[in-house]
């Protein structure tokens, strides 16, 4: 959450340098005026000088500490406090991932992911239609870049249909690439363009919508996981058109609804860190031939 100079608003550049900006600008007067004080009470003129000299190296100096210095002894004296009070007495690799995790500038929020599962073919697969929403915030004091990142493993036949993000009110950017790594097997997509988030305390309307869709075919009776590459508050997860015959669970939310036409949705009420995951899995009732929900 490094603070650029770069990314300060005109208020901030202002606030930041005026106190600087002044007394520089009042030893240029003062040596300006040094030469012409004549006055038989006044001071004399090498000390003017001095004090002229004085405020302009007291301006530049303050300006460049307060710039550059400052914030890596801020940086600095924070790591070492951090060692002393995060995980203290742990191994320093489970120090640095704590540190990594506070670090976390960017947070999704609202974030829900919705399946649709067609009835089993005569392979035994099932192709899942995934919908996935959430917003994106800043919450560190500086202004942060941000494009979506998705990716799928090649065996499930991962088809990126599409991804829509954005400011709110603004024309959301549609245009990503896509790689596929041929040593991992996993096919990645990612936005093109990247959004200049602000700071969401400063600008509660500072925070980029996310959508994306895609399909992927799976066994009948199998399981997906939702790995969460960032910090997440909360998630929901929504089943709808659930073939008859069939049924879906998942474990470790905090609330579950089930509707009578088969719908089941399930709401984490708990942050995230990345790499930790949710589950659901879904399989054929035991007895039931599935088919095609009625909707």
């Amino acid at each position: 959450m490094t603070t650029r100079f770069r990314d300060l608003s005109g208020v901030e550049y202002w606030n930041l340098a005026w106190p600087f900006i002044l007394s520089c600008i009042v030893g240029v007067i003062f040596r300006i005026l040094a030469p012409r004080v004549q006055l038989a009470y006044g001071p004399p003129e090498d000390v003017v000088a001095a004090l002229a000299d004085a405020l302009l190296v007291a301006g530049i100096v303050g300006l460049l500490l307060e710039l550059f210095a400052s914030r890596l002894f801020i940086e600095n004296i924070a790591r070492d406090i951090s060692e002393k009070l995060v995980g203290r007495g742990l191994p320093p690799e489970l120090q640095s991932h704590i540190r990594e995790i506070v670090n976390t500038s960017v947070v999704r929020d609202r974030y829900v992911k919705t399946y649709k599962l067609s009835p089993p073919d005569a392979s035994g697969h099932v192709q899942i239609d995934l919908n996935i929403s959430f917003d994106v915030k800043n919450y560190s004091d500086s202004v942060q870049h941000y494009s979506p990142t998705f990716a799928e493993e090649i065996f499930y036949h991962p088809e990126f249909l599409s991804l829509q993000y954005g400011l709110p009110g603004q024309q959301p950017r549609i245009d990503f690439d896509e790689e596929t790594n041929t040593v991992t097997k996993v096919k990645t997509i990612k936005g093109k363009h990247e959004v200049k988030l602000e700071p969401f305390r400063s600008n509660e309307r500072a925070l980029c919508e996310v959508k994306m869709r895609y399909r992927i075919t799976m066994p009948e009776e199998y399981s997906d996981v939702t790995s969460f590459g960032g910090a997440t508050v909360g998630a929901t997860l929504l089943v709808e058109n659930m073939p008859q015959g069939m049924d879906v669970v998942s474990i470790g939310e905090t609330t579950s609804t089930s509707n009578p036409n088969g719908d089941k949705s399930w709401y984490f009420d708990r942050p995230f860190v990345t790499n930790q995951h949710i589950r659901v899995w879904w399989f054929k009732k035991r007895g039931v031939t599935p088919s095609a929900s009625q909707t």
